[in-house]
């Protein structure tokens, strides 16, 4: 509705301001789907799974039901996704504990006495290696193996075989490294529709 006596745009969406953005859904799908994903509550017996931190840090309240309680699994995924980043950048500077010095990756001498322009470069630096060394980067030109299920028969005997297709070299055919029992790993090509 336009305000009563605006002359110009900027009166007339004087009370859109501010637009404020709620990523509340947005964060909420995206807990949904990482829950369900690595939360899976029978797996609590298996170390390194988020169900086994949920079990050693108490936190009965998360159950992977995120829309009944959204606070609790927030706080828990990032919790954990804390204690992670910290393991990681403990493990990467050699950081035994909170009072004691990185040993590793350190920043040159008197770094507190460089100019800002230099003190940037010298943490842009620090940060890059990193990141380098953390996140991995997948190169989509690149072809992705993919996995197929056989079913042999070898003397009358009947063998399902998991296949790892690699080298697709025609729309046709595709060849796969194949390793049954223990034998001798073999090639075999494989008719593709």
């Amino acid at each position: 509705m336009l305000l009563a006596g605006s002359h110009t745009r900027i009166e007339r969406c004087e009370n859109l301001s501010p637009v404020v953005v709620e990523f509340f859904h947005t964060l909420q799908d995206f807990l949904e789907k990482l829950c369900k994903k690595f939360l899976i509550i029978n797996k609590s017996r298996d170390k390194g799974t988020l169900a086994h931190i949920r079990v050693i840090i108490q936190r009965s309240n998360v159950n992977g039901q995120v829309k009944s309680r959204f606070k609790q699994h927030e706080d828990f995924i990032s919790t954990v996704g804390k204690a992670y980043l910290i393991e990681m950048i403990q493990e990467y500077f050699g950081i035994e504990n909170v009072d004691s010095l990185p040993t590793k990756n350190t920043p040159p001498k008197n770094v507190e006495f460089f100019h800002e322009k230099r003190l940037q470069m010298v943490f842009d630096n620090i940060l890059d290696k990193f990141m380098d060394e953390v996140l991995t980067v997948f190169d989509l030109e690149q072809s992705i193996a993919s996995t197929i299920q056989l079913e042999l028969n070898i003397d009358d005997k009947k063998h399902i075989v998991t296949a790892v297709v690699n080298d697709i070299d025609a729309v046709k055919t595709a060849s796969a490294l194949l390793s049954i029992e223990g034998a001798q790993p073999f090639r075999l090509v494989i008719p593709r529709s």
